[in-house]
């Protein structure tokens, strides 16, 4: 008689970062490196411009430095990335893989009116995602950044 080993259901884990547990004016880098990202060129902060507050929560991220470029490194390539932004200016999503090519970009529509922040969900889906940047010419925040971590025997939520 022929028996087969029971089947382990797996899935991808969606991973969901608020920020905060972080603190004011700390440079973040390896802070989520246990969920497989590291960030470069980030620091929280909490936003004391009414244009950039989040509507939950105090803690965002921003560039750190004035070229207005954020990124995030993926221990194991992923999917599916993305978070809510609020820029003075468009922002753009670029997606790179692991030797460096770009994979995809999205971009967020421009603000309305001098001085205005716009939040806008950017999003991408591409296999084989490494690293992940977010930039642009005028200022910005980052917060809720999400992406599809690798695959466990459970999913888990973050």
């Amino acid at each position: 008689m022929l028996q087969t080993a029971p089947r382990i259901a797996t899935c991808a884990k969606q991973i969901r970062l608020n920020f905060q547990v972080l603190t004011a004016f700390e440079r973040v880098t390896e802070q989520y490196s246990d969920l497989g990202v590291r960030f470069s060129d980030a620091i929280a902060l909490e936003p004391s411009n009414p244009a950039f507050l989040p509507k939950t929560g105090c803690f965002v991220l921003m560039p750190l430095g004035h070229e207005m470029i954020l990124t995030a490194s993926f221990d194991s390539p992923t999917s599916w990335v993305g978070g809510e932004v609020c820029g003075t200016g468009s922002v753009i999503l670029t997606a790179f893989d692991q030797t460096g090519k770009i994979l995809a970009q999205v971009t967020t529509a421009a603000s309305q009116g001098k001085g205005s922040c716009s939040k806008q969900q950017l999003e991408l889906n591409r296999s084989g995602i490494a690293k992940v940047m977010f930039h642009s010419s005028e200022p910005f925040i980052l917060k809720d950044f999400y992406f599809q971590g690798p695959i466990t025997s459970n999913a888990q939520s973050y």
